[in-house]
């Protein structure tokens, strides 16, 4: 910056100073304005449009296609086209030598003008990565998997209705429609074996939901039940074999009352 350039400057600056306005409480006035709006904004969309809420998390679950927040997508993106010997150049070296151009480019570009047409070469590189970022971004989206769809239970109707339609497809065939067990007929490997009834009180009143859940998922192999939980060899996820120990309880538990939303 030459002399005329710093006089130009100092004039701008004087004049702005006798013609501006005050920071207190005039740009505070301001800030707290649309500080206040964007907490409004931010409110109003907790409360009428909320968080998309996914299933709880099942560790057995080797359909669910994890993915990063929307903002790290692009980088997530990236990361697809660096093996992975070298991830750690994706994940560590090039953010951190990102961070230190930008801490660097004040003593790197010394151009006193700030009009965009004046600033091209800047403009276009930050254009470009912008660009990068999106495209990446949009490309993870269009590429990633749909999760199956699978059944899910929000409400207690909902878990009653799920829970006694993978009954009737996993249990009542050995166990009978109401879990009054008898002879087993009809199925391979257990036909002539006689069950106890899974639906009695004594059943009910001496195992816990963890307890049917733990027998459901893990199996009885001495008895001839195979495991049903996914992580076992079954096909069951955790929210199925709960809504299937729900519909148990709820359905043969004299002592259980039912919400009155799922009567």
């Amino acid at each position: 910056m030459n002399e005329e350039q710093k006089q130009k400057y100092k004039q701008k600056y004087d004049m702005a100073k006798q013609n501006g306005v005050k920071f207190w409480p005039d740009i505070i006035y301001k800030d707290l304005l649309v500080s206040f709006a964007l907490f409004i904004l931010l409110i109003g969309l907790a409360t009428f449009i909320g968080v998309a809420i996914e299933p709880k998390a099942d560790p057995s679950d080797s359909t669910y296609v994890p993915r990063p927040e929307w903002y790290f997508l692009f980088l997530f993106e990236f990361l697809k086209f660096i093996p992975g010997k070298i991830e750690w150049m994706g994940t560590f070296v090039l953010p951190v030598i990102g961070i230190l151009v930008l801490f660097a480019l004040p003593f790197l570009d010394r151009n006193p003008l700030r009009h965009w047409k004046n600033r091209l070469t800047g403009i276009s590189i930050m254009g470009a990565v912008v660009l990068g970022m999106v495209g990446l971004t949009i490309r993870s989206v269009i590429t990633t998997p749909k999760n199956e769809e699978g059944l899910a239970a929000n409400t207690p109707t909902e878990k009653m209705l799920m829970g006694g339609e993978l009954y009737g497809i996993y249990c009542v065939e050995c166990h009978g429609p109401d879990g009054e067990g008898g002879v087993i007929a009809g199925v391979e490997g257990l036909e002539g074996v006689e069950l106890k009834p899974i639906s009695s009180r004594d059943e009910m009143y001496t195992r816990s939901d963890q307890t049917l859940g733990a027998i459901i998922e893990y199996g009885q192999q001495d008895l001839g039940m195979p495991p049903y939980g996914l992580a076992y060899g079954g096909e069951l996820k955790k929210s199925e074999l709960e809504a299937v120990v729900f519909f148990m309880r709820y359905t043969w538990d004299d002592r259980a009352e039912l919400p009155a939303d799922a009567a």
